[in-house]
């Protein structure tokens, strides 16, 4: 981002992704993880976790995932616009369970009590975290519950975990749903942060960012809190504005006035009205940075294609008019992929995949045929086509991004991720780096750090397990399951080969 080198930082400290790096130990956030950790390892029921939308229910989630005990087998189910079907087949999908499409629910139902009583015979619990869990069906629910009566004599062999909006509440007061509610064996409701709270919050993302020096002065914080309503979301949307605002003004510590404007101009406020001179220094902050970066690009004439409907000026109409330089989109959105990787790219310095390199990033691109997203854990370039052949392109900073970074009217601009879906992904980079102490391959029996990679990169491609820091016989068989999916040999053997389509790996299909 443009600001970070002004203030001494080396990663956005206000990113609305859920980075658990950045969650911040309050007292309500650590009795939400006990309460968390408590559901992973009772005997059974269910445990629910509510909060207002922003309050960092998600952020929390990725946090426990990064910290799951051993002897844990975990389905999660991000996306619960299910029907029981589509539920029963995620969760054996989630565990690895083979499940023909064509099964019907009691085969389904019967696959997963044969592995839950198998997991128990090994010592091992399984868990199923379901997010956004406001939008589950009662049907769905119900199907639930029933899950939870598979038992042993001693304990039962399923536990799950609710994680939703306060609306959840609501859904499962409902008569209909009153044995399901007494399943329930722990509640917690994740509310905003006081005041003395949001100046902590702000001081922890900011170290954890580099920062040395207090960035908000105490009034400043102050602000934040009142304006954001102490709303974890809100203070990062606010703050991150504040900071672009005080590099603009060349100031090194934010006031209360920079929050003000800032909140109008984030959050949307007649105030702005009352701020023009602080957001227009902002935007010629942002048109000198673009100059800067471009002034010794070639020229690239490209005549400019009919207005597409997603996104006001394509990225093909890139003449500056105040200058006349005409901009290489797909450098200038690799100069934003560079920076969303931490590194600060400049005029003179070359190609960027080979400035990437000298800092053991390497550029990897592939075709996307199946208009599929890159699953990469890390920021990824899209080169988006639509059906009048127009070409944009796109960064898309994390794979949960609701905005991308669309490159339009010769700069850098936000877009809602979900108005792009009209456009088809023709091929997407990323920049991978190659695990610790890698040398050629990752065979069975290694240990340390590159086994953790690998059983990292598993999981982002879907094939969940744990690793103690050793190459098990059960994380080969997990990479066999992932080689065969990719149209590898599946020798169980992570070659180069295989870990470039790890970190390349395809999510979901777009809706």
């Amino acid at each position: 981002m443009l600001y970070l080198a002004h203030y001494g930082l080396h990663e956005p400290p206000f990113s609305i992704a859920p980075n658990p790096r950045f969650l911040h130990p309050s007292a309500r956030h650590r009795e939400a993880m006990a309460h968390l950790h408590y559901g992973m390892q009772s005997d059974g029921g269910i445990v629910l976790l509510t909060g207002e939308v922003g309050t960092g229910k998600t952020t929390l989630c990725r946090a426990l995932l990064d910290r799951l005990p051993a002897g844990i087998n975990l389905a999660f189910i991000f996306n619960p616009r299910l029907t029981v079907d589509e539920l029963l087949a995620t969760l054996c999908e989630e565990l690895a369970i083979a499940s023909p499409p064509e099964s019907s629910v009691k085969q389904q139902v019967d696959r997963l009590n044969a592995f839950l009583l198998a997991a128990h015979a090994e010592g091992r619990h399984t868990v199923a975290i379901i997010d956004e869990a406001q939008n589950l069906s009662v049907e769905v629910l119900e199907q639930l519950r029933l899950l939870t009566n598979l038992e042993t004599a001693e304990r039962k062999l399923l536990q799950i975990v609710l994680i939703g909006q306060p609306e959840l509440h609501e859904l499962l007061a409902r008569r209909e749903l009153r044995q399901f509610s007494q399943r329930i064996v722990a509640r917690f409701h994740l509310t905003p942060l006081d005041a003395s709270e949001v100046g902590e919050y702000i001081d922890h993302r900011l170290q954890v960012a580099g920062a040395i020096d207090t960035l908000f002065s105490p009034a400043a914080k102050k602000r934040v809190a009142a304006l954001s309503r102490g709303i974890p979301r809100l203070i990062n949307l606010i703050c991150d504005r504040a900071l672009l605002g005080g590099y603009a003004a060349g100031r090194r510590q934010i006031d209360a006035a920079m929050v003000e404007t800032a909140a109008a101009e984030a959050l949307g406020s007649k105030r702005s009205q009352l701020s023009a001179p602080i957001g227009w220094s902002i935007a010629a902050a942002l048109t000198l940075s673009a100059l800067f970066l471009f002034r010794q690009l070639p020229p690239s004439p490209i005549s400019p294609p009919a207005a597409v409907e997603t996104i006001p000026v394509p990225a093909a109409a890139l003449a500056m008019p105040a200058t006349g330089i005409s901009i290489d989109p797909e450098r200038l959105a690799m100069v934003e992929l560079l920076r969303q990787s931490g590194l600060t790219f400049g005029a003179g310095e070359g190609e960027p995949c080979a400035y990437a390199a000298r800092a053991s990033l390497y550029c990897l691109t592939q075709p996307d045929d199946g208009n599929r997203l890159p699953r990469v854990g890390g920021a990824a370039l899209l080169v988006l086509h639509n059906q009048r052949g127009e070409e944009l392109f796109a960064v898309r900073p994390q794979p949960e991004a609701e905005q991308w970074l669309v490159v339009a009217n010769g700069g850098i601009e936000p877009r809602p991720a979900k108005l792009l879906r009209n456009w088809h992904i023709a091929r997407y980079r990323v920049l991978w780096q190659q695990p610790p102490a890698y040398t050629d391959s990752i065979r069975p029996g290694a240990e340390g750090e590159a086994v953790d990679w690998l059983g990292d990169r598993l999981n982002e491609a879907g094939i969940s397990g744990t690793s103690n820091r050793t190459f098990t016989p059960r994380m080969q068989e997990r990479l066999r399951q992932f080689q065969q999916q990719v149209g590898l040999p599946a020798d169980g053997v992570a070659g180069r080969t295989t870990l470039e389509k790890l970190v390349s790996g395809i999510g979901e299909r777009r809706s």
